[in-house]
């Protein structure tokens, strides 16, 4: 199983791989960094979305049978997503 830290960077990297990017190749250097830096305060407030989601649903999933519902049911702990949770607002 992942610790907080380690699924909040997994759930921010996730998310900012969704974001398209907002810049052209012809850019200077500091445009992509400072596009980048925005880019990833979004993906940390998406993946905070997603967490307040399943923590105000107080992880009712239990899985039980398939492997992929073992591996879930390991992470739905609302203790767990607590910790994620603070993992993702100390990220910078």
């Amino acid at each position: 199983m992942k610790t907080p830290k380690q699924k909040a960077k997994e759930l921010v990297n996730a998310m900012w791989l969704k974001i398209p990017a907002r810049y052209t190749p012809i850019q200077e250097q500091k445009d992509r960094l400072e596009s980048k830096t925005d880019d990833m305060s979004i993906a940390k407030q998406c993946a905070l979305t997603c967490v307040d989601e399943i923590i105000n649903l107080n992880c009712v999933w239990v899985g039980k049978g398939s492997p992929a519902e073992k591996d879930f049911e390991e992470d739905a702990t609302l203790e767990y997503w607590q910790s994620v949770k603070k993992e993702l607002e100390l990220l910078k």
